[in-house]
């Protein structure tokens, strides 16, 4: 059997993203076939240069666990230079580069303050008036198989309820929890249950085009958590609400209230 950790870059996608403060987001995807026993190390590096043998240096600490790193430093404030980023992975079976990224590549600088102040309003909203504070927590969907509840062959899930996965086929099923916000749009609730099922089956309650900030993006069966009650929303349909030459910068999501005995309660914010 060919063994599927030894691919030339386990990073499928990397991209970048800026928040209001000007902060750099780096952001990436590895891939499903990546199986290097963990644990993950991941380094964000930065050079002046792309080309020429870059000189790249550490920036920041070194991270497990994160599909992320950031750089605090407002670099992209200075015109005069570009500034190229690319993300260091140790396992224990060797060390990986990304592909290296442009700090411009997004956005130009225009159209970086257009959309800087567009989430600066939008966080002001949610902040202010509408929205419950919380936590974002990402599914992971790469990483080491659960060997409790995935099929050997198909991979396929076989136990939702999986203390391991938390249903998800991936061992210990979440990144840890980064700050939100989730803008319930209450008007557009509803209730679901299938007649079908016993009498007393729970009722889900639903809902629609509720709004979510761009930064980070979620994806469907992302889990948003309230930090007032607990409550616990999982994320169906994601589509971008406003964007700026495809990057998202408000999205609108369907949600739906996880039943208090979903195993989505048991996920814990700090990661694993």
């Amino acid at each position: 059997m060919t063994d599927r950790s030894q691919i030339a870059s386990p990073f499928e996608r990397v991209f970048i993203k800026y928040s209001v403060e000007g902060t750099t987001r780096v952001e990436w995807v590895l891939s499903r076939l990546f199986t290097d026993k963990q644990p993950h190390t991941f380094t964000l590096q930065g050079a002046y240069s792309s080309t020429n043998n870059p000189q790249f240096s550490n920036i920041g600490l070194s991270a497990t666990n994160t599909y992320f790193l950031e750089d605090d430093e407002k670099r992209i404030f200075a015109q005069t230079q570009d500034f190229y980023y690319r993300v260091k992975l140790v396992t224990p079976v060797r060390t990986y580069y990304s592909e290296i990224v442009s700090a411009s590549k997004n956005l130009q600088f225009r159209d970086w303050r257009l959309s800087r102040d567009v989430i600066r309003k939008e966080t002001l909203r949610h902040k202010k008036y509408t929205s419950l504070k919380g936590f974002l927590l990402k599914r992971k969907r790469y990483g080491s198989r659960c060997t409790t509840c995935t099929d050997y062959l198909t991979e396929e899930v076989t136990d939702s309820n999986c203390s391991v996965c938390k249903g998800t086929g991936i061992t210990q099923g979440y990144f840890a929890a980064v700050p939100s916000y989730l803008e319930l749009a209450l008007h557009a609730a509803r209730e679901e249950m299938d007649n079908v099922q016993a009498v007393g089956t729970k009722k889900e309650v639903v809902f629609q085009e509720c709004r979510m900030l761009g930064d980070p993006i979620p994806d469907s069966y992302d889990v948003f958590v309230d930090s007032g009650s607990d409550r616990r929303f999982i994320i169906h349909e994601v589509v971008a609400a406003a964007e700026m030459r495809g990057y998202p910068i408000v999205t609108k999501v369907n949600v739906r209230q996880a039943n208090f005995s979903d195993i989505v309660y048991t996920i814990p914010l700090e990661g694993s």
